[in-house]
């Protein structure tokens, strides 16, 4: 369905039941848009009008519009309970209103909503979102509860949000790929886990800048290849558990983490070094 389509049913009074036989349609085909139209309606079966658009069954969605996301830090800009749902940003900016100050960031104001994209459920979720902006959310950009093996975030710009990615509450020991993306100036960790979930990251080809905690926080066993780690206000990269957590390293470059100078660029207590990491400072990693 075109988006042009989609916004005149959105806004006809007496083409309710024409729109619902046509997301029916959508749902059929598994294809479903998201936009700020029809955010205001409910996109498709199972979403409720206005935010947080929810995300029930499997699919492919994409964003056909920016959306701009309000109603305080209790409210959500997309919640997914779903498995095997691939969102497309498709360029657009998913914008929960907020800015941020300092590199590293020192504060955050301005924020009209509270998570930019939860993820959650009754099992373990796995998901591919990529290719847009996920900003100015007051308490993370991407969180997840229920993510599992399989998932990948990739082509995103993720910034000025409390935390950039976070990844908790799971027992699982789950690894999520993150590539080809920016997580930067957000005012917790750019890419960080906790409750004890442990993921294993594998961060290939991203930028970690200006956050005002560690770039990334990792679980054991995480990798961490042609990555770039600058001016956020911990480490570079933090491996957990201390004193035990293992953490490969290759082909990334730090620069003015923790500090800067010949201060530690990372906090990792077993380095699996695979080469090639360069500390622009003083020359030398750790």
């Amino acid at each position: 369905m075109h988006d042009s389509t989609m916004r005149a049913m959105t806004w006809l009074p007496g083409a309710a039941l024409l729109m619902l036989a046509s997301l029916q349609v959508q749902a059929a085909e598994g294809n479903y848009e998201i936009n700020q139209a029809c955010a205001a309606a409910g996109c498709f079966s199972g979403d409720s009008p206005g935010y947080p658009v929810t995300i029930t069954m499997p699919g492919s969605y994409e964003l056909t519009s920016d959306l701009n996301v309000t109603g305080g830090s209790s409210t959500n800009g997309i919640e997914i309970s779903a498995s095997m749902v691939d969102i497309d940003l498709n360029g657009h900016v998913l914008n929960g209103g907020g800015s941020c100050a300092g590199t590293p960031v020192t504060s955050c104001s301005g924020s009209t909503g509270g998570r930019g994209m939860q993820i959650s459920g009754s099992g373990p979720v796995v998901l591919h979102v990529h290719n847009g902006v996920i900003r100015g959310f007051s308490q993370a950009g991407i969180v997840s509860f229920a993510t599992d093996s399989g998932t990948r975030f990739d082509h995103l710009l993720v910034t000025e949000n409390q935390y950039g990615v976070a990844i908790i509450g799971d027992s699982s020991k789950s690894s999520i790929e993150i590539s080809d993306c920016t997580v930067s100036r957000n005012s917790g960790d750019g890419l960080t886990f906790s409750n004890n979930v442990y993921s294993n990251f594998r961060v290939t080809r991203s930028v970690f800048a200006g956050n005002q905690f560690n770039g990334v926080f990792a679980g054991d066993g995480s990798t961490l290849t042609d990555n770039t780690f600058t001016d956020n206000g911990n480490f570079g990269i933090r491996c957990f558990p201390t004193p035990s957590g293992v953490c490969a390293v290759g082909r990334n470059s730090f620069y003015g983490n923790n500090g800067g100078g010949a201060l530690a660029q990372w906090s990792i207590p077993v380095v699996r070094d695979m080469a090639g990491n360069v500390c622009l400072d003083d020359g030398n990693c750790p």
